[in-house]
Parts: C-alpha cells; structure tokens; sequence
C-alpha cells in the first residue's frame, strides 16, 4: 500500500518503521523492506518512506514481493527476520513462493504474518453460495482459477471442503482456514489465526458472521506467540462481547468456546508438578494450546 489511508491516517508501513523508531534496538541494525506490485501506490510509499530512508531504517520500495523475500532472505543472514505478507487477494500468496521463506534454517528467528481472504478465496474458487449443491459449486470451480489457486493453498484439497453441502458458511471458513495452516504447520512449530472481524451495524443482532480476513502466525517461539495472543485477545474482544454483555447466558459461538478456567488451572498444576518453573515459562507452555482463549495475567 502507499503508506497511508485516504484519511492521511498511518498504514502498515509507517506502523511498522514507527515501532522500530521507538526501540533502542534500531540503532544495531533494524530495518525494513517493503514492496508494491503498483506503481501509484510505490510512488506515493517511496514519498512516505523518505524521513525513513534518510535514518537508514528502510530502503526504497521494490517492485514485487518475490524481490523484497529474496531480498531479505539474502541481507537477513543468521538474524531475526520478520516477514508480514499483505497481498491484494488470494493470487499473491504464491506458496512456492513462501516455502522460501518457511524453509528458512529452524536455528534462524523466523516470524511471519499472512493476510489471507477467506471472501477472496471464495471469489477467486468460482463465486459460489453457501446454499447452492455441491454439482452447482463444482461447475462454477471448473470456470474458476483453479491452477492459480492450487499454487497459493498448496494442493487440491480444498475442493473437497467448499463442495461439503454439509458444512455452514462458518464451517466451511474455519475448515479452510485450518486446512490451510496445516500446509503451513510443517514447517513452524506454532501456527495461529487471528480472524478480524467487522462490528454489525444493526444493534442487538447476534448472528456470528465471516471474518473479513484471517491474519495467521506462524512462529518457532512460544513467546512470540504469547504476544500475538496478548494482541489478538484485546482486538478480538468487542465482537465477542456481545454475545454475552447485558445477556442472561454467554451465547458465543462454538467455534470460539474456551477452555474452562478450572481445567486450565489443573495443567498448570501438572506442568508444575512435572517440572518446576517460573511464570514467563508457564505462560510460553500453555498459551500457544489455548491461543484467544484468555489473555497473560
């Protein structure tokens, strides 16, 4: 993107070299790579980027993602590489692409965040309903980019789960979603989604809905996900809320039920048993299994 929205409000870039700007650690070597497939929106970063640039804590910004990745890959070296892919729809996610980076030395510190469309995808697979039969959704796949799609999910299996007239719309996002994320899970020891989702407008309205997309984490640190979790928790809250604030019973949706307190408790108490060990390392031992379902004390 250029930088920043409509609005003159910050995007992810200036987000980013902010961050850096605030942390002792950008004096010995912090930086940042961006990229832009766009030249409108390229010419309007590179502008935003200038103060930046000067400082050294980023460079001009390249012309497509496979550049930045290759980039990085080959000035990052033995150090932590964080790697935030953003693309314009499912297209971008190219996974050969990616394997790049997720086949990156386990001993190396690899962080990296997708933006994935579950509404992009479902555009992208042939346009098709929830309520239409499993005939009708493979007819409209065939006329659909199917090869595009194969390279960025990784395989052919996630025909099989949108042509499940079983599953709801919500069964069929997290279906994906997780289907996805196991292709991903083999080369990271935690991977995570995070589903953004978009506050309805009508008041007292319940209905669980899409998440207008899914940021998923992967990482080889269980701190890192610590963090991520803190983050998401806090975001994720307002929706979640709802279903339960100002109500006689708790009506969150199944699919973002948590663990019992109790039952988280008892694990602890195992874990300790077994091992003793000091808060942080609690934390880092239980989070990632219980991932949204309770923020760090």
């Amino acid at each position: 993107g250029p930088g920043k929205f409509g609005d003159e409000s910050d995007g992810s870039p200036l987000i980013v070299l902010r961050a850096i700007q605030q942390t002792p650690q950008h004096k010995v070597g912090m930086s940042a790579i961006f990229a832009d497939a766009r030249r409108g929106h390229r010419v309007a970063l590179e502008k935003n980027l200038e103060p930046f640039v000067r400082a050294g804590l980023a460079g001009l910004p390249l012309e497509d993602c496979n550049a930045a990745i290759a980039k990085a890959l080959e000035v990052g070296g033995g150090r932590t590489l964080f790697f935030y892919l953003d693309p314009y729809g499912i297209a971008d996610l190219d996974f050969g692409m990616l394997r790049r980076v997720f086949e990156r030395g386990p001993a190396q510190s690899t962080e990296v965040l997708i933006n994935f469309s579950f509404p992009t995808f479902m555009r992208m697979s042939g346009n098709w309903s929830h309520d239409e039969s499993a005939a009708t959704i493979a007819e409209k796949v065939k006329a659909a980019k199917i090869e595009t799609l194969n390279r960025s999910m990784d395989g052919t299996y996630w025909r099989d789960i949108i042509q499940d007239t079983s599953l709801g719309p919500c069964e069929r996002e997290d279906a994906i979603v997780a289907a996805y994320m196991e292709r991903i899970r083999r080369f990271f020891q935690f991977v995570v989604s995070v589903p953004v989702k978009v506050q309805s407008e009508q008041p007292g309205v319940l209905e669980d809905s899409l998440a207008k997309y899914h940021l998923i984490f992967a990482s080889r640190n269980a701190r890192a996900v610590q963090y991520m979790n803190d983050i998401a928790y806090d975001e994720l809250a307002p929706y979640l809320n709802r279903f339960s604030d100002g109500l006689l019973f708790d009506l969150r949706p199944q699919r973002y039920a948590v663990e019992a307190r109790d039952q988280v408790k008892e694990e602890i108490v195992r874990l300790v048993a077994a091992s003793p060990m000091m808060r942080p390392a609690i934390y880092e031992a239980v989070i990632p299994s219980h991932f949204l379902h309770y923020k760090t004390a």
